[in-house]
């Protein structure tokens, strides 16, 4: 919160509990402080990946806002076409390339009827290179 990093809301909650159950209405409550404290210019609200719900999305209305992503279910193959075409490739060691950049065909929640996010990545691309050795023993 403001230009220091203060924070305005925090929720220690059961390790049990899910991390998505409740955290629509925290966010509209968190964003309802925000505007009681009459904060001029927008806010930064940043969630974990079991925070990607749609919903979540309506509550952060017009704030700045970074949710990770967790991309388990997708393709490693289509993630390197994509990071190979629209990507910048950042200098790198040898037998490895970085790229970085942003898309945004992302809807929230995989509903179609919302509007696109942008999503920034980084995708790490490794060529290995094996050596094979043999030892001799007595």
């Amino acid at each position: 919160m403001g230009t220091q990093g203060h924070m305005l809301e925090c929720e220690l909650r059961p390790g049990k509990q899910h991390c998505q159950s409740g955290t629509t209405a925290f966010i509209a409550r968190s964003v309802e402080m925000l505007q009681t404290l009459g904060l001029g210019g927008k806010c930064l609200l940043r969630l974990d990946s079991g925070n990607a719900a749609a919903d979540n999305f309506d509550a952060f209305g017009d704030h700045y806002f970074i949710v990770k992503r967790n991309p388990r279910r997708e393709c490693p193959e289509q993630m390197l076409a994509l990071a190979r075409r629209v990507g910048d490739k950042q200098d790198s060691r040898e037998g490895k390339n970085v790229y970085t950049g942003f898309f945004d065909h992302f809807h929230p929640g995989g509903d179609q009827n919302r509007p696109c996010v942008p999503v920034a990545f980084e995708v790490i691309e490794r060529h290995h290179r094996y050596r094979w050795s043999e030892t001799s023993g007595s």
